[in-house]
């Protein structure tokens, strides 16, 4: 017999548009491999009825008194449904996404997304949607959270947002964040063609543009030697290849002088840092 607790099946229903009442199925984790594929039914029994009520009723008395998270899992609650408890209502959910997002919680950001991008209670509009959506998960990104729970909530955004799977996923959120060494790595993604990525000589292009505008020495030697030799679908040219190694080489003497600077001893080959991220609201 599998044990799942309520609060683990609410969980799933408030990040995610899947189960729309308490009955969901969750794969089984048992001792025995053969049987961890089983998917396990949560009945809703008068028992579990009652536990969900309660549940339900404290959650809502947090979310009253301001607790953001609570509000964001109300919110997500309400927009899915919640079977015999709570009715499927769009206003609800945006009432207490919203107070959940001025408090910058990602799961308000989420639900608000989800609402904008259906057209659920609220005019459609995709684009705004998807920047809630980006929002959420970045927030999710940079908690670096590794609980079971985050990794689905992260998932979930991805599918919403279009990404081939959470891995590129945080690239691309922290990428548009302004992270060099995620526009280098999406650059070298796009360059070979993996995880889920088809090869796109444009947005090799525009991740290293974006990596080398700030400043991040990989990404400029890899420009300036792009444009030397053609290669990466880049055209031979000398011009920008000179142009791109002067700026890597800009970059590495600051580096150097920044060491002298501070009594660091200077190795043979030394590799200028990350750019920090500027934060941007």
């Amino acid at each position: 017999m599998f044990k799942i607790s309520v609060k683990v099946v609410l969980s799933g229903l408030v990040f995610s548009g899947i189960a729309t009442g308490f009955a969901v199925e969750k794969k089984a984790v048992k001792a025995s491999a053969a049987d961890k594929s089983k998917p396990v039914k949560i009945k809703t029994t008068e028992e579990n009825l009652d536990k969900i009520r309660k549940y339900l009723n404290e959650l809502k008395k947090k979310a009253e008194s301001g607790d953001a998270e609570a509000q964001g899992k109300l919110a997500g609650i309400y927009r899915n449904g919640g079977g015999k408890l709570i009715k499927q209502n769009f206003a609800e959910c945006q009432k207490w996404a919203q107070k959940s997002a001025d408090q910058d919680n990602p799961l308000g950001y989420y639900n608000l997304g989800m609402l904008y991008k259906g057209g659920l209670g609220v005019k459609k509009d995709e684009r705004k949607g998807k920047e809630l959506l980006a929002k959420a998960g970045l927030l999710l990104v940079k908690k670096s959270s590794n609980s079971s729970n985050a990794k689905y909530q992260l998932a979930d955004i991805c599918r919403a947002l279009g990404y081939p799977n959470p891995a590129v996923g945080k690239l691309l959120l922290l990428a548009g964040s302004g992270d060099s060494l995620s526009q280098f790595r999406l650059a070298r993604l796009y360059m070979i063609g993996a995880s889920g990525i088809k090869k796109d000589h444009d947005e090799v292009k525009k991740y290293l543009e974006m990596a080398a505008g700030r400043g991040f020495f990989p990404a400029l030697v890899t420009l300036a030697s792009s444009y030397r030799s053609g290669i990466n679908g880049f055209p031979k040219d000398e011009e920008k290849a000179k142009y791109w190694m002067t700026r890597a080489r800009d970059v590495r003497k600051a580096h150097i002088e920044k060491m002298r600077r501070e009594g660091k001893t200077i190795p043979n080959r030394p590799q200028p840092p990350t750019p920090p991220v500027v934060k941007t609201k």
